[in-house]
């Protein structure tokens, strides 16, 4: 009897086992299909969506099937200020996990952006975070994309405008075309746009530039005073530690204090030391006043 082997076609990745707990819901495909209306009055176009695929991803949906609104009976919605063709994106995304954007002959990198773009604000519509993620994640890999002439090009001041124009403050997809520009533009994207880039994205965009911008050197001048001020502050520490050690030694053979300012020559404390006791207690007044230097 010949052994049992995989068909060639198949291909084998990571737990291929396919099998539920037969008391598992079935999935979005036994659910009800909910009629969606895209567009405006003169070019309305009609999809159906499992309710069971889309409630779960989107919250404006969800809210909607919920059984407090009417479209909750009839099954239908209406979205009049989405277009046709994004929101046939958007189902491409919900069913297979994909979006079909590239590899257009002749296509300029604009061709991918502005879909994406339109595409990420209609799921801020929806309130559908999983795929703002993924649409996030191919203007990325979009950007990231080298072409022929080995450049690699950033979203247009339209893209900015669709972005800016269907989403709110501190969004992911404005921070990312912030850190677009400031990161990889030289002013060339920008060149002759002016009054027509989005006011919120330059502000935005001055914050970022600012922010990492590179701080400016000190003065050769100020570097200097501040090396002599340090190399000044080493040299008299070491020297009050020359001092100190000194009077410790002094001190340790039985010197008092009186005897240490004793001037007479009968003094146990040669002369010299006792100048050098004077020396720190002069120095130590010296270095208090000293003690801000480099501060």
């Amino acid at each position: 009897m010949a052994s049992w082997k995989f068909p060639r076609t198949a291909v084998v990745t990571g737990n291929w086992d396919v099998r539920v707990s037969s008391g598992k819901e079935t999935g979005f495909a036994q659910t009800a299909a909910i009629k969606v209306v895209v567009g405006a009055e003169n070019e309305q176009q009609e999809f159906f969506v499992h309710e069971g695929l889309i409630c779960p991803r989107s919250q404006c949906f969800e809210k909607a099937m919920s059984g407090k609104w009417h479209e909750s009976d009839k099954k239908e919605i209406t979205l009049c200020t989405a277009e046709p063709a994004t929101f046939a994106l958007y189902n491409e995304l919900l069913y297979s996990g994909n979006l079909p954007v590239k590899d257009l002959k002749h296509a300029s990198p604009e061709d991918e952006y502005i879909p994406l773009c339109k595409l990420y604000v209609l799921c801020e519509y929806l309130i559908d975070h999983k795929s703002q993620d993924l649409v996030l994640l191919a203007i990325s890999a979009r950007f990231k994309q080298v072409g022929k002439d080995g450049k690699q090009y950033l979203p247009s001041i339209k893209c900015v405008k669709i972005i800016y124009g269907g989403t709110p403050e501190e969004s992911p997809a404005r921070n990312m075309l912030v850190d677009f520009y400031s990161d990889h533009d030289d002013g060339t994207a920008l060149s002759g746009t002016y009054g027509d880039v989005p006011k919120d994205f330059l502000y935005d965009l001055s914050i970022s530039v600012l922010q990492n911008r590179q701080m400016p050197m000190e003065s050769q001048a100020q570097q200097d005073k501040y090396k002599e001020l340090s190399m000044q502050k080493e040299k008299q520490d070491s020297e009050m530690e020359s001092l100190r050690r000194t009077i410790r030694n002094l001190k340790s053979r039985g010197a008092s204090d009186s005897e240490m300012f004793d001037p007479s020559p009968a003094s146990s404390i040669p002369s010299s030391d006792r100048a050098l006791y004077h020396a720190d207690a002069e120095f130590g007044l010296r270095y208090t006043n000293m003690s801000g230097i480099g501060r």
